[in-house]
């Protein structure tokens, strides 16, 4: 195993020429000088690699702070929500793996977004499958009705939020073209998407999106979805998967448009949601136990779980950088000692 710097080709490692065991300070420590040089020739660390190697870390967390997000984090607070498979929220099909939500989950996340939207202090609430920088929803291959149906194998793929209306307003993703889901996109209204503008140009390189129809599948499941979606909407690129990471095409579809059965575990994206709540001036801690109260107020039995500010949701998405850079420090400080005479 070779240490050596991520960024550019590890320099010479130079020549130690002391060989001062450090028992003339009174201290006998030719244990540790010999466990120190175990451990840097088992591993071959060369010092001045282990600082060439420090700034590649350095480089990356400089470069993620200057990552434009796709969104606002600051003054919004995120938590989970997980309605259980089964009760009154869902029941199974019979015949098949199939699993059918109950309209006590729509009632269920309209009364509380409205309960949340009235939390004093509150400018804005709404809710997604997922949290930017915390995934997706899920990822669903899917056709475009209007172009050559691709082979089984070779169907697009892209991530897919479930959303409620207010979803962009309340993280301030900035609308590029067409309009948002709103209150309007109910299940009897024609169904619709929003994209992202990967998807818009990965799919859609010379024509315009809007208008466009898409059939989900819900893979791995060869089950496409009972109705298709209008794109009506371009938003811009949001990190759902972290600063570091890139950015995959992405649908939003709007939780009131939604299939009466679900296939397998894809009823998750559904009953799973993360609630987002944009604070007039910051999120203290008084949000945490009127949001509990409201949930308690329709469900005393559903738990509310990982209350996280957003800005504090992106420090830990850039977590790996971190720590290499903590764990270069101490493998270069070490290699320091052993390369300083004693």
């Amino acid at each position: 195993m070779r240490w050596g710097s991520a960024c550019r080709p590890p320099s010479a490692t130079p020549q130690r020429t002391d060989q001062q065991d450090g028992s003339q300070h009174g201290v006998d420590t030719r244990d540790n000088i010999d466990a120190a040089r175990a451990f840097v020739r088992t591993f071959e660390i060369p010092y001045p690699s282990l600082i060439d190697g420090a700034v590649c870390p350095i480089n990356t967390l400089l470069h993620l702070r200057r990552v434009n997000p796709g969104f606002v984090p600051e003054n919004v607070l995120t938590m989970n929500i997980q309605l259980p498979e089964g009760g009154k929220y869902l029941e199974r099909v019979p015949g098949g793996d199939m699993e059918k939500p109950l309209p006590s989950v729509t009632a269920f996340y309209q009364q509380l977004l409205g309960k949340l939207s009235a939390i004093p202090g509150v400018e804005s609430a709404a809710f997604g499958s997922s949290a930017p920088a915390r995934g997706a929803g899920g990822f669903y291959s899917f056709s475009i009705l209007s172009h050559p149906a691709p082979p089984p194998e070779k169907r697009p793929q892209a991530g897919y939020d479930e959303v409620s209306p207010g979803f962009f307003e309340t993280l301030e993703i900035p609308l590029r073209k067409g309009r948002y889901i709103d209150e309007h996109d109910t299940q009897s209204a024609p169904w619709v998407v929003v994209i992202n503008e990967t998807f818009a140009r990965r799919y859609f390189p010379n024509e315009d999106p809007i208008g466009q129809q898409l059939r989900l599948r819900y893979d791995p499941y060869p089950v496409d979805e009972e109705r298709p979606r209008q794109i009506v909407g371009i938003v811009g690129d949001v990190k759902h998967f972290g600063l570091g990471e890139e950015t995959p095409a992405f649908m939003y579809a709007s939780y009131l448009q939604q299939p009466g059965v679900f296939p397998g575990g894809a009823v998750i994206a559904h009953l799973s949601q993360a609630l987002l709540l944009r604070g007039k001036r910051g999120v203290g801690g008084e949000f945490a136990p009127a949001v509990k109260r409201a949930v308690a107020e329709l469900d005393p039995d559903q738990a509310v779980t990982n209350f996280m500010s957003m800005d504090q949701v992106m420090f830990q998405s850039t977590f790996i950088s971190r720590f290499y850079l903590r764990l270069m420090e101490v493998f270069a400080a070490m290699a320091l000692w052993y390369h300083t005479p004693h």
